[in-house]
């Protein structure tokens, strides 16, 4: 897999290429935003032959700015996935990258080998099916189509696939989506909770449909 490693400290960026490359991985190493910026625009030239980074491993706090920079409406097409590596460690940093778009996010300091299974792991993820290619909605009618074929869903289950479909790839987290779900009056009982109505939209849509983000919330895949 070709990755992009974006991180200023020389001592754990050498670790890091060095044990990734042992994996088999090709790795390009960043120490700025600016070298980044660089190594993906160089990634744009080359994304046609499939030249550019699969996935960023990306650090925040790096000397010319704030490593979450690069992600958000201007990220940049040739990654397909980006991976959070830092050490701030507080929920709403955690929450803001990934809303920000990040596919997943490690604490540091961080086992070499947990590295190499996330790495897998978003790497499955991103080779999936995007679900906008198989999954229809129709925000007026309020009709859902997977794969050509209706699909019925109760009110609730609507209302949370509606809120997750705002933005594709966006954590939502708990607190906003129940609020959503509190103002058009849906929320009304305990076996509505977001649990419950989560799983039965997986059974609905495929159980990649919607994604978890442990302590966190929910995003369609």
């Amino acid at each position: 897999m070709r990755l992009l490693l974006v991180e200023d400290d020389p001592v754990l960026g050498q670790a890091v290429a060095a044990h990734l490359e042992s994996a088999g991985h090709s790795v390009q190493w960043a120490l700025d935003l600016a070298a980044a910026r660089q190594a993906l625009d160089a990634g744009v030239a080359l994304a046609g032959s499939n030249g550019g980074p699969e996935l960023v491993l990306l650090d925040l706090g790096l000397p010319d700015g704030d490593g979450l920079d690069l992600l958000g409406p201007d990220r940049p097409a040739p990654a397909r996935a980006v991976m959070v590596l830092t050490a701030r460690d507080q929920v709403r940093d955690r929450i803001r990258g990934l809303q920000a778009g990040a596919d997943d996010y490690l604490l540091k300091p961080f086992d070499l080998d947990e590295l190499l299974a996330r790495i897998e792991a978003v790497a499955r993820r991103s080779r999936r099916l995007p679900v906008p290619e198989a999954l229809h909605l129709d925000s007026v009618q309020r009709s859902v189509r997977l794969h050509g074929q209706a699909v019925s869903l109760t009110r609730m289950e609507w209302a949370l696939l509606e809120v997750l479909a705002g933005h594709r790839g966006r954590l939502y987290t708990r607190n906003e989506i129940e609020h959503r779900l509190a103002t058009e009056g849906l929320a009304d009982g305990q076996s509505n909770s977001l649990e419950v109505i989560v799983s039965r939209l997986r059974k609905k849509l495929g159980s990649d449909a919607i994604v978890t983000h442990r302590g966190l919330g929910y995003s369609l895949a």
